[in-house]
């Protein structure tokens, strides 16, 4: 299986439910989707590149349906992979999910982005924060942004009715990174695996809703 080989079948998805990519030519990009394996952190440019067992894929899938955005990221792993690649995985999921439920009526950014940081500490991991979530809605991206760090109080208050994402991105390794010479993919310096889970979610009276799913 390759990324080019999935793209293909995500835009017969896409037409065929009367959807359009969000992302594709968006400031220049390449690609339906953002195919991001192993230590790509983000915005992997889709390839022929076969997977391999215990490759961390991470998709990135952004529509517009009549003029409403949506945003949303997933995770596999080819095959099988090691312990190591299956926790990265779970802190992953469990850092959206914690920053999910931080996204109260009330709160602020700056609980949401401390609630994630914390969490991923805890489990010995560390998040990129130069990739944040962002307010969605008539535009792809619009504010807040939705760090994965933060300090209690601070930021954006929270309000009925807003619309974001919450999508940290996270390394057991060191966080520094490069974008390749396609101009879009985010390397890790040090080849560390990356993992990213992303929703959209809007926030009612009775707590976020999860819109992605």
């Amino acid at each position: 299986m390759t990324g080019l080989k999935i793209e293909k079948e995500a835009g017969k998805w896409i037409k065929r439910n009367g959807y359009q990519s969000a992302i594709k030519k968006y400031m220049g990009y390449p690609s339906l989707l953002c195919i991001s394996v192993n230590f790509i952190a983000a915005h992997g440019v889709t390839n022929d590149r076969e997977f391999q067992t215990g490759d961390v894929v991470k998709i990135e899938v952004a529509l517009n349906h009549h003029g409403w955005f949506g945003d949303c990221c997933g995770v596999e792993i080819a095959g099988t992979g090691d312990a190591a690649s299956e926790k990265l995985i779970q802190v992953s999921k469990g850092a959206t999910a914690i920053g999910i439920q931080a996204s109260q009526i009330g709160a602020t950014t700056g609980d949401i982005g401390f609630t994630i940081e914390d969490y991923v500490k805890y489990h010995e991991h560390r998040v990129l924060k130069e990739f944040t979530g962002h307010g969605i809605g008539k535009k792809l991206h619009m504010g807040p942004s939705i760090t994965s760090f933060g300090r209690p109080g601070t930021g954006d208050k929270i309000v009925e009715n807003m619309a974001f994402t919450v999508e940290p991105i996270i390394t057991h390794g060191n966080p520094s990174f490069v974008i390749e010479d396609d101009q879009w993919s985010v390397s890790m310096v040090d080849k560390a695996m990356t993992c990213q889970v992303e929703e959209t979610i809007i926030i009612t009276k009775s707590g976020p809703d999860i819109l992605t799913r």
